[in-house]
């Protein structure tokens, strides 16, 4: 039996204290608890046709609930976007390198509504959004994107300005995000996917703990056609960075940096 079949049946018997019923407080969290696993099941019994026997890993409703931080690095902070960031983004998605990765432009109008989307992307528990800034502007963005909370997923993926490059900016923002989905939302599981034609991902992947796993080959679609990318992954008890991993693959084709 696994432990969340243990565990989703030990919530629908009533809990008593030795000398009596739960606290007030107790129950309500529990009825809760029970009421959202029981609305998980009978979603994944739709889909599936058959009720599942594990899970959830993080019970529905839990990131939702969760205020957006804002994440401090030592010189810069990971916040929610604005909509004074929106003529930044268009000049962001207008830069060649950040395009050539991330296969996409913006107008002004596209900008504030791809802003505008952060907040019901993270109501909807499908996606959170940060913005990388200083005193002096924007340098870059992170996501948390694809999540499942069923099965403790998410993806993490960002870009950073071409005059904020060389700061390591992209690792330690990863790694911040990181500390906090595992702590705060108790992910077990976050990807990170990159092509392999850039090298520049594959070190700040490794540096932020995220081990390389393997290559999805032809996985991602790019301007000049599929490209090859490779996985990383790190887990919730994983450390926060392998310092064994070495700084490049020998599959890793050098290209241009992030």
């Amino acid at each position: 039996m696994s432990n969340w079949s243990f565990d989703l049946r030990a919530q629908q018997r009533p809990m008593r204290a030795r000398t009596g019923q739960a606290p007030t407080h107790m129950r309500g969290r529990l009825l809760a608890r029970r009421l959202a696993c029981q609305t998980w099941s009978t979603a994944a019994t739709r889909m599936g046709g058959v009720p599942l026997l594990a899970g959830p890993a993080i019970v529905p409703g839990s990131f939702a609930r969760l205020t957006q931080p804002v994440l401090e690095l030592d010189d810069a902070v990971l916040r929610p976007w604005q909509a004074s960031d929106a003529p930044d983004v268009v000049r962001a998605y207008a830069e060649p390198s950040i395009q050539q990765w991330h296969v996409r432009s913006m107008t002004e109008d596209e900008a504030r509504a791809w802003i505008g989307s952060w907040p019901h992307r993270w109501a909807q528990e499908a996606a959170g959004g940060w913005a990388i800034a200083d005193g002096s502007g924007l340098l870059g963005q992170i996501s948390l994107r694809r999540l499942d909370l069923g099965n403790g997923l998410g993806e993490v993926s960002y870009w950073v300005l071409p005059p904020a490059r060389g700061r390591r900016l992209a690792t330690r923002a990863v790694r911040a995000l990181s500390g906090w989905v595992f702590e705060q939302l108790q992910l077990h599981r976050v990807e990170l996917t990159h092509s392999t034609a850039n090298p520049a991902s594959c070190r700040v992947a490794e540096r932020a703990g995220y081990r390389l796993e393997g290559t999805k080959r032809r996985e991602g679609l790019h301007a000049d056609g599929w490209h090859d990318m490779h996985l990383h992954a790190r887990l919730v008890d994983d450390p926060p960075q392998d310092a064994a991993a070495p700084a490049r693959r020998a599959d890793v084709p050098r290209g241009t940096s992030l």
